[in-house]
């Protein structure tokens, strides 16, 4: 197996355990963009100056995490593939009626070095990380969201308004046939 990923819908408050976890087990979260090529780590997965992509490592392997200089954009980027990263996306609402979807992944072996396998205490607090938030959140089994965790606040953010939906691949058709298309791509 190349990698691992959790495709899921959690609320600010489950964020807040994960943040948790993080500090309890002395990993870092670092901001996906960056002015310089230096490892920055943030306080928070919810850190409101920065993107919603974040990564999370361990201070020990911050000198293997690749960064690649965007030119067009003037910015560092963290090269996914062959750094001990694991990505969490949280892209949060569109409207404040729809849930966008977030995940987690990582890779087990360096692309770029003819598959080596990454850092073995990097894989080893991967590997617990995910086992943590499979057991940490409940999946509530919602029809057509299978294979997605959809956590027990999330379903209950859900339910509290016929408004609210969950977004599929972050694609809302009826989002689309309610608002102006430029609104949504704006």
């Amino acid at each position: 197996m190349m990698g691992r990923q959790i495709n899921f819908y959690l609320m600010k408050e489950d964020i807040l355990e994960v943040d948790e976890y993080i500090r309890k087990n002395g990993m870092i979260i670092i901001p996906n963009y960056t002015n310089t090529a230096s490892i920055e780590p943030l306080k928070s997965l919810l850190d409101k100056n920065s993107t919603p992509g974040k990564f999370i490592s361990l201070p020990s392997v911050a000198d293997q995490i690749k960064k690649r200089y965007i030119d067009t954009q003037k910015y560092f980027t963290i090269d996914i593939l062959d750094s001990p990263v694991i990505e969490f996306s949280q892209p949060g609402y569109y409207n404040n009626t729809i849930k966008m979807k977030g995940r987690v992944y990582y890779t087990k072996a360096t692309i770029g070095n003819g598959n080596a396998p990454k850092n073995e205490l990097f894989l080893k607090m991967a590997d617990d990380f995910f086992k943590w938030i499979r057991k940490n959140f409940k999946n509530v089994k919602l029809k057509g969201y299978e294979g997605l965790l959809v956590t027990e606040r999330t379903n209950a953010w859900l339910n509290a308004s016929e408004d609210r939906e969950l977004s599929i691949d972050n694609i809302f058709p009826d989002a689309i046939k309610k608002t102006n298309y430029k609104q949504l791509v704006a």
